[in-house]
């Protein structure tokens, strides 16, 4: 698995055609991802606090105050609530003293999510223009135990589901102490819940066709990437993508080079597994050009592409290029021509 897709091995193909859109001064990339969106209506979102709920019960009374729940709680609670296992389970977990000051560092940290329930909304809004028959999922918050291996934010059909302890702030004590890196705990934000919402809905919408290249990977991210602009248009490059500013800027000072080296060394058709986990994978920098580099900047670079190559191509929507699944269609189609410093 490299990122969030796969790839297999697959013999080199032809360069030629790369060369007529090498090096060429360009200017800043047009917001064309946004649009108007004030006719479109979306019910009023609500996050039902599923954390909040499940810890203020007491266990002494456990099943039928979970019974009191379990209708507004019924994603997590379909197990049967009349089995004594199913019971001790779910008492062992609320009363886990480390579960229990998470709760505690979640509940005085986001006392309030009406600023959160206003920005699902926008984001929404912006999914429906693209996808009319789209209803407002119910979103739940929940503590997951600081399951990092898992999305910190899921849309599974009509459901979100949020984990708030997982967006804590990077200077939380018990991120440090689990060994969790600068460059991850900086988007452990509370800015970042909408952006990996938006990201949860992309991944909903796009076809999971299996990385074979360097070329495929890049622009498979730039897709998930572009989706996230449709959903956020108002939204800085740098919190969508997780960088700092002074990274991005490296980015864009430094893309003409970025694609002379991926030419020159013939990786856009690698099939190589380190080298496409060097330029998609996260890291704190890309091994190879510096420490002021930000990692997963093959993601950038296929951002890039798919921006131009949407901007040539006004008729197309969203859904069109989710389900445009020929990467080298995509770069020949963009005149990709990345910027000179």
């Amino acid at each position: 698995m490299i990122g969030i897709f796969n790839f297999t091995s697959m013999k080199t193909l032809s360069y030629i055609f790369l060369m007529a859109v090498l090096i060429s001064a360009c200017g800043p990339v047009e917001k064309h991802w946004d649009v108007d969106v004030s006719d479109v209506e979306i019910e009023k979102v609500k996050v039902h606090r599923y954390g909040k709920a499940l810890f203020n019960i007491n266990t002494d009374n456990l099943k039928p105050e979970l019974g009191a729940i379990a209708d507004e709680f019924a994603f997590f609670l379909k197990t049967d609530l009349q089995d004594s296992l199913n019971l001790i389970r779910i008492r062992d977990y609320i009363n886990d003293p480390k579960i229990r000051e998470l709760n505690n560092v979640v509940q005085e940290k986001y006392a309030d999510l009406g600023w959160l329930e206003q920005e699902l909304q926008k984001i929404f809004k912006y999914y429906k223009y693209h996808y009319r028959g789209f209803e407002a999922p119910r979103v739940y918050s929940y503590i997951s135990g600081m399951d990092v291996d898992s999305p910190p934010v899921i849309y599974i059909d009509s459901v979100m589901i949020i984990a708030l302890d997982l967006f804590l702030g990077e200077a939380f004590d018990s991120y440090k102490k689990i060994g969790l890196p600068q460059y991850l705990t900086r988007r452990m934000q509370a800015d970042f819940i909408k952006v990996e919402a938006a990201r949860s809905l992309a991944l909903n919408k796009l076809p999971l066709s299996p990385s074979r290249t360097m070329l495929d990977e890049i622009i498979l991210h730039g897709k998930l990437m572009y989706f996230i602009d449709a959903c956020l248009p108002n939204t800085a490059d740098s919190l969508k993508i997780g960088y700092t500013e002074d990274q991005i800027e490296w980015c864009r000072n430094n893309e003409s080079q970025l694609w002379a080296f991926m030419i020159d060394k013939e990786l856009l058709y690698s099939a190589d597994y380190q080298n496409i986990k060097r330029f998609t994978m996260e890291a704190p920098f890309t091994s190879g050009f510096g420490h002021q580099s930000p990692g997963r900047i093959g993601i950038w670079i296929g951002w890039q592409i798919v921006r131009e190559y949407m901007e040539n191509k006004a008729e197309f929507k969203l859904d069109d290029l989710m389900h445009q699944t020929d990467a080298q269609t995509i770069l020949r189609e963009s005149g990709y021509k990345p910027r000179k410093d």
